[in-house]
């Protein structure tokens, strides 16, 4: 079963490896790794799995593990191998203990033109010969996927299974709590993936959105034990059957098309996905793009903080000049492990303070913890999301604040030598 997921095939083997070798699994008992994945390909000390594991983060949470892509280490290899395991590395939930697929969520599709299958010679040939070419609203949220599993909806984000761990996977639990008619959609079709994106007041991005156009949006519908992606027009049929807000389909020839993505503001649109017979391209507006290459090697700091925060960094580094990337990517893994210090630091300093009450939470946090670190205190007391990267006020934080202008200024230079050279 399975078998059109290389990528849990590989977590299988993996496992049955680890199991040939040294026997039962120690599902409850493996320290001092924060996940069994992680503890399988550590003991079993094989370069294939190590060099693999190296390149995705695994969330856990109770017998489910998600696996996700680490951009960084994963990038190259999969924007140029179509057989990529991270490709399905995009939020797949398992349950290793008894060898199933939980949710298996879209996996990763780009920008036209930003891989070899997808320039726009490629994707005119592909629209000419499909039998059913769709155009649906890109919609500028965060994915969620959710799957009706051994009596439980489990809810996962594209990097967190445990909602412990993801303001935004709490936020959607209590947003199906809200809405029954979601929970009915998804416990009553078992076996298939709900793909939503997330419309949320605590989750800007570029396009705005009024607060009447809040919730969780119908993308998408999986079959699990086949990996057969609905077609939009099934997708739709589910959300007016079960009443849940969905995606739109867009009617435009090409040539409209065209037209359209030289008309709409950044802060209006972020483009189309165009699907071609189940295969996806993102199709993005110009000004939305415009947005994302605004940058000069001074202001190239800004602008992957900003991305980051905002969680466009794909799409960023998708729009930008191949002499700029490593430097970009240098940058991405220095912010990502601060951000990493920091909610690591904060949830050991929450953990340790008294919640009786507000006053003698915040007391004991003045008291105790470094003074930078108060915002994301009260953050995680309210139960509100961290934003590490920006302040209350709504700065994002500087370059110099993250340790990025000293350590990075050599790239910079070397840079501008090639140019002037």
């Amino acid at each position: 079963m399975y078998e059109w997921n290389k990528t849990f095939q590989k977590i299988l083997e993996i496992k049955h490896k680890y199991e040939e070798k040294f026997g039962e699994i120690p599902y409850d008992n493996y320290e001092p790794e924060k996940n069994i994945f992680a503890y399988m390909v550590s003991k079993l000390d094989n370069p294939e799995y190590l060099d693999w594991a190296s390149t995705v983060k695994v969330s856990s949470y109770k017998d489910y593990l998600l696996f996700h892509y680490i951009l960084i280490a994963a990038a190259n290899e999969m924007w140029g191998n179509t057989d990529s395991l991270n490709r399905e590395a995009r939020g797949l939930v398992i349950d290793l203990r008894n060898e199933e697929i939980v949710n298996c969520p879209f996996k990763k599709f780009f920008n036209v033109g930003e891989v070899p299958e997808t320039q726009m010679d490629v994707i005119l040939d592909k629209i000419k010969n499909s039998k059913v070419f769709e155009i649906t609203n890109k919609l500028d949220g965060s994915m969620q996927s959710a799957s009706y599993y051994k009596g439980e909806i489990v809810l996962a984000g594209s990097e967190s299974v445990n909602p412990e761990d993801s303001w935004r996977v709490t936020e959607s639990y209590e947003y199906l709590e809200k809405h029954p008619n979601y929970k009915q959609m998804i416990t009553e079709n078992e076996g298939l993936t709900f793909i939503f994106e997330s419309i949320s007041a605590n989750d800007p991005h570029v396009v705005l959105y009024n607060e009447d156009k809040y919730g969780l949006y119908l993308i998408g519908i999986r079959d699990k034990y086949t990996g057969v992606e609905y077609l939009y027009k099934d997708v739709i049929s589910f959300a007016n059957k079960y009443k849940t807000l969905v995606t739109e389909i867009e009617s435009y020839t090409l040539e409209e098309l065209f037209e359209a993505k030289t008309k709409f503001k950044a802060n209006e649109k972020e483009g189309w996905v165009l699907s071609m017979d189940g295969f996806k391209v993102k199709f993005k507006c110009d000004d939305y793009l415009e947005i994302h290459k605004a940058y000069s090697k001074k202001s190239l700091s800004k602008l992957v903080i900003k991305a980051l925060a905002e969680g466009t960094i794909d799409d960023v580094l998708s729009a930008m000049p191949d002499k700029y990337k490593p430097l970009a990517l240098n940058m991405v893994k220095i912010i990502e492990e601060y951000v990493e210090e920091v909610t690591s630091t904060s949830n050991e300093y929450y953990n340790l303070a008294p919640k009786d009450s507000k006053k003698e939470y915040v007391s004991w946090i003045k008291a105790n913890t470094p003074p930078e670190y108060f915002g994301h205190l009260i953050n995680l007391y309210e139960k509100r999301p961290l934003t590490i990267l920006k302040s209350k006020a709504g700065r994002y934080l500087s370059g110099e604040e993250l340790g990025l202008e000293q350590v990075l200024i050599v790239d910079l230079r070397r840079t501008d030598d090639e140019e002037k050279g």
